[in-house]
């Protein structure tokens, strides 16, 4: 089982929920609110990480994963989950 399995099946509902333009802090969020339980065992899986950034490291995984939902359309500057102002990823649903 990998860190995203009980995640990326709820992606299609997530995205069907967003913009047609979007980016992957306002996607991480939208998840995270509706699949709590979900996230919360993914971010336990890096309690260990060494540089504490348990949700960066699970923001980069579901930041990648996109690519298989959405066409990469170049990075930006937004704020993540905790408002900090970070570079991420714009995307654009495919049809």
């Amino acid at each position: 089982m990998t860190v995203l399995d009980e995640l990326t099946p709820h992606y299609a509902e997530i995205l069907a929920d967003l913009p047609d333009e979007f980016d992957s802090h306002r996607f991480i969020l939208a998840l995270a609110r509706a699949y709590q339980p979900e996230f919360v065992r993914a971010l336990h899986r890096y309690v260990d990480v060494q540089d504490r950034a348990v949700f960066r490291t699970l923001d980069g995984l579901i930041g990648k994963s996109l690519h298989d939902y959405a066409d990469y359309l170049g990075d930006h500057d937004s704020p993540n989950i905790f408002g900090i102002k970070s570079k991420n990823a714009r995307w654009r649903k495919r049809r």
